[in-house]
Order: structure tokens, then sequence, then C-alpha cells
């Protein structure tokens, strides 16, 4: 804590830290975290260097994944998490009709386990469609979120093809 107060103190414009939350407690962690929210939104640059792959998708815009010393893959959260992007929904009272009203706007077969479905909506107005067509069919919507790879899927996938890629 002391050490990224002194690097405060003279109004850096630029920001390298090497695992700034390493050592700290859960509430030490929000505290810094919301500091680097407000320096971010301030417009200081900040690099971040972390193995805490959930802390970096909550903090940066864009992220550099590294293996052996190289960059393997760089973007923004968005444009990084888009591989297998979908939209999971919780609901009670579907059917097997709203299950065909909502493949005609899916890119993917829906999936469903218990109340939980994963469907995978062609755009946005896609989505509101799928919520439609539960709602007007007698269903029940308890949440709706999109989903998508996360860094942490992301950089796993990545270095383990990256292993096997070395190893063919």
């Amino acid at each position: 804590r002391v050490g990224i107060a002194q690097t405060l103190l003279g109004k850096p414009r630029l920001l390298f830290l090497d695992e700034p939350t390493s050592g700290l407690d859960p509430i030490g962690i929000k505290e810094l975290r919301s500091l680097l929210l407000e320096l971010k939104g301030s417009g200081i640059t900040i690099f971040l260097n972390s193995h805490l792959l959930s802390e970096i998708e909550r903090t940066c815009d864009r992220v550099a994944i590294l293996h052996k010393g190289r960059i393997i893959k760089s973007g923004s959260k968005a444009d990084l998490s888009g591989r297998d992007r979908h939209l999971e929904l919780v609901v009670d009272g579907f059917s097997d009709e709203m299950a065909g009203g909502i493949a005609a706007v899916c890119s993917r077969e829906l999936e469903r386990d218990g109340t939980i479905l994963r469907a995978y909506p062609n755009d946005e107005a896609a989505a509101v469609e799928i919520h439609k067509i539960i709602v007007s069919g007698g269903g029940r919507v308890h949440s709706l979120n999109w989903k998508g790879e996360s860094l942490e899927e992301l950089f796993y996938r990545l270095v383990k093809d990256e292993k096997n890629v070395g190893n063919s």
C-alpha cells in the first residue's frame, strides 16, 4: 500500500504496476481496484501485470496475453471474450413451441439445462425477441445475461493450443 501511495505522489500520467494486489486482503483488493478505476477515469494510463485474470477483467479495457515472453493475443475485453458469446436465461414454464421460435433468431442450437437456457442470438434485437417469445408464450424470465469466454478460459485455451502446436 505504501509503495502504491508513493507512486501516486508525483501525479503520474502513466503507471506500471506488477501484481499490485499481491499480499492484500479482500478489502485492500477492492479498495485498490476502486482506486485504479478512478485513476483510469481521470485519464491516467495504467499497465497492469497480474496472474489474477478476474481482476484484469474487472479493471482493464485492453488486454495482452503473454506466453513464453511473447504476446499471443491482445485486444479489448469485448474482442477477446467474443468467442461463444451467448445469452444465458433462467426461465420457468419453457416449452418446445418457444424453442422453435427462438431457433429462428439464433445462429446455433438452443442449449437447455433444467431452467437454464443458453441461446446464441444473431444480434442484439434477437435477444429482445427471445425474451418476447418466452413471455408471450406464458413463460417467466428470472434473469437474462450476456456471457462470453472469460479471460481465464481464453488464456487456458490459447496456452494449451500453443503447447499442442509446439508438440506437433
